[in-house]
């Protein structure tokens, strides 16, 4: 250890001595032994440059890799590995500049603490018999570290210097008197002490170095987290977090070391930030580095870090046993040919008649996974032995996708690989299906490539394959499977209503069933509305969106309380959604952009009114396909539309459409038929391509 600070100590304290002999004033000296250090280590600090720009350059990429790999961090290790090697990236590289301050201040404090072997280059043996001498005459503690420094005081404010004659007789007397004219005029002090004084101990003046150290820290903390290209990127919580641990230490070692050292330290700081201005003329970040890219692999990032994380950090998950027992369960599996994904309860309906059919017409078994541990699948499957149901909440979902094998893949969920539903990196065979939960507009109301990344598309309608085909186009995408198998849910809904007792109703029931987004019905024009229809003496019943009623819970309470005083029995808010009976008995639909207008009007062949509130838009690039989205086009075909600022005359426009609903009846039912696939065999198109694929694919296998 001695023999490294030795190696330490003899370089830094010549670069001293230079700075001292240039200004023979230490304070000064400092400052530009400070400066000089920054500019021997700059090719350094330009190397930490370029590998600061490198990481962040390379940094879209690697969170794409978390964001393809997410909670496999074997697999993002490996992948982030290959990125560091082939762009030559050593992240090791950025604990230099901590080596480097360590072994400055290590240097630092030895070369102040010793001024005769340092500054005045005092042989060692006679500085040993100096401080003897002085420390004898004057009771100095010669074991203490700053005893040198004490001496040259001693010495400079002594008029009595006979006690050095006795020194060394191997060290000429003239030398002796030099040594003592150079202490006697040199200027060691700052604001007029000792640079050797340690706050901690002689307190005064000298705690204004250890704050204008603290002080310092904190201007290069924020400067960095402005201009450094590695630092500013970083998050707020390391940003700060940084911050406040640099005041800290600097703060805190600013009272235990002398004031000389704290004193480099306030202009280390500075010199950095106009460094780090120099260093970005030198290399400009903006030339190397995408931000555009940046910021969008961040926001990737950051929504797939949400998924799972509503509950509070510390709060206990009830169903992590359940959780992680199925998780096993579901891997112990060998040889799975169908997996179905729903997000949680009330999403089977979208599957049911296709998974009955599979069960009805082969012994095959179904793995249903849902992200809701008090999903109904639980109980069908108790019951039930073909169907195996799995709670996989959404974060865990994501290392299971990626380690998935089997032959076909359901879901509902939309997004495949572009969020937490990945492609699975161990089975590249498992063909991914994709099935509606609803009629409408795929290209208008999925997000942009929502469904790139499937394999095929189970087909409502026409719409969607006009749509797809354009998309694969536009975008030059491979052609998918697309599949007409229909709609299962309009074939349910059809049968149980075809098996309903129909009453016509005396006083006629309008149903206003609006969408949730910004600006729907019940935001909008709700009051104006109902007022409209109830002067006309009929019945209206507000069905709001279940996403409204779970997202704006007490608002929609409000609304309910305010329209049941106001209307009494004439008026009805249903917030039970297990139930389509208002849905199969109203006169009339009245909705905004909500697809339970295709569900009423295909099902019942009644009309629907249509409030042009503004449309609901989730695919902002939904126009560059020339193909009229269906939710546009559907509106005028199966009732009329009226804008929002005349609902006024929706009670007279619900009126025409009672007095026509004979007319629309066959215009309703031809519009469905030529639009729509598979009617009334919707799960038997769909089940028989599942189980058609699964048996082509166990001959392959077998071969």
């Amino acid at each position: 250890m001695k023999a490294l600070q030795k190696m330490i100590n003899i370089p830094l304290g010549l670069l001293m001595y230079l700075c001292y002999k240039i200004i023979p004033q230490y304070a000064v000296a400092i400052i530009l032994f400070t400066l000089l250090t920054k500019i021997i280590l700059l090719p350094i600090s330009i190397l930490l440059q370029i590998n600061s720009v490198k990481i962040v350059k390379i940094t879209p990429e690697i969170n794409r890799i978390k964001v393809k790999y997410f909670g496999d961090s074997d697999a993002i290790a490996e992948k982030t590995s290959e990125v560091y090697e082939r762009e030559k990236y050593n992240p090791f590289l950025s604990t230099i500049p901590i080596l480097v301050q360590l072994v400055l201040l290590m240097g630092l404090v030895q070369i102040i603490y010793n001024p005769l072997t340092y500054i005045y280059r005092v042989d060692n043996q006679v500085s040993t018999d100096i401080v003897k001498v002085v420390s004898g005459a004057n009771g100095l503690d010669i074991s203490e570290a700053s005893v040198q420094m004490q001496v040259v005081d001693c010495i400079k404010n002594s008029d009595d210097t006979s006690m050095l004659s006795t020194v060394s007789e191997n060290y000429p007397e003239a030398e002796i008197d030099k040594l003592i004219k150079d202490i006697k005029k040199s200027k060691m002090e700052l604001f007029g002490v000792s640079l050797g004084r340690v706050p901690i101990k002689d307190w005064g003046v000298t705690v204004v170095i250890p704050i204008l150290a603290a002080l310092a820290a904190w201007l290069l903390c924020i400067a960095q987290n402005l201009i450094n290209p590695l630092q500013a990127e970083q998050g707020s919580l390391n940003k700060y977090g940084t911050m406040i641990m640099s005041v800290a230490i600097s703060l805190f070692l600013g009272f235990y070391v002398p004031i000389g050292v704290g004193f480099y330290w306030i202009w280390s700081n500075l010199f950095t930030i106009v460094q780090q201005v120099v260093l970005n003329m030198i290399i400009d970040p903006k030339k190397h580095i995408d931000y555009k890219e940046l910021e969008e692999s961040k926001k990737e990032l950051e929504e797939l870090s949400k998924i799972g994380s509503k509950k509070k950090i510390f709060e206990k998950d009830p169903y992590r046993k359940k959780e992680k027992a199925d998780y096993k369960r579901f891997f112990s599996v060998v040889n799975k040919h169908l997996v179905v994904y729903a997000e949680g309860n009330g999403y089977y309906k979208y599957f049911k008649d296709i998974i009955e059919y599979i069960l009805e017409h082969s012994n095959m078994t179904v793995h249903y996974i849902t992200s809701d541990p008090n999903d109904n699948i639980f109980a069908k499957a108790e019951e039930n032995s073909q169907i195996r149901a799995y709670y996989i909440s959404e974060k865990k979902l994501i290392t299971l996708m990626m380690k998935l094998e089997c032959d076909v893949f359901l879901t509902s969920t939309p997004d495949l690989e572009n969020y937490h539903l990945k492609r699975s990196y161990i089975d590249k065979s498992i063909e991914y299906i994709f099935v509606n939960h609803a009629m409408n507009s795929d290209n208008l109301t999925l997000r942009t490539h929502a469904l790139d990344h499937f394999d095929t598309i189970f087909c409502t309608g026409k719409h969607v394959v006009e749509e797809q085909r354009a998309i694969e186009k536009l975008y030059g995408l491979p052609e998918k499977k697309l599949v007409e198998t229909g709609y299962c849910l309009l074939d349910n809904m059809k049968r149980d209503y075809d098996a309903m007792e129909k009453k016509e109703n005396e006083n006629k029931h309008i149903l206003i069933a609006p969408s949730w987004q910004k600006d729907n019905i019940m935001d909008l024009c709700l009051d104006e509305l109902v007022e409209s229809i109830l002067k006309k003496g009929y019945k209206v019943t507000v069905r709001p969106h279940p996403q409204y009623m779970r997202l704006f819970k007490e608002k929609a309470q409000s609304v309910e309380s305010k329209f049941q005083k106001k209307y009494g029995d004439n008026f009805t808010f249903e917030k039970d959604f297990s139930s389509n009976l208002s849905v199969y008995t109203a006169d009339v639909l009245i909705t905004d952009w909500s697809s339970i207008a295709y569900e009423y009007s295909f099902t019942t062949y009644k009309p629907t009114l249509y409030i042009n509130t503004p449309m609901k838009v989730m695919n902002e690039e939904y126009d560059r396909i020339d193909v009229v989205p269906f939710d546009i086009r559907v509106r005028d075909s199966i009732g009329a539309s009226l804008d929002p600022d005349k609902v006024s005359e929706a009670g007279n426009m619900v009126e025409r459409l009672i007095k026509d609903t004979p007319k629309y009846y066959d215009d309703i039912r031809n519009f469905k038929e030529n639009e729509f696939f598979g009617l009334g065999k919707s799960a038997e198109i769909s089940g028989n391509y599942i189980l058609d694929t699964v048996k082509g694919k166990i001959k392959q296998k077998k071969k």
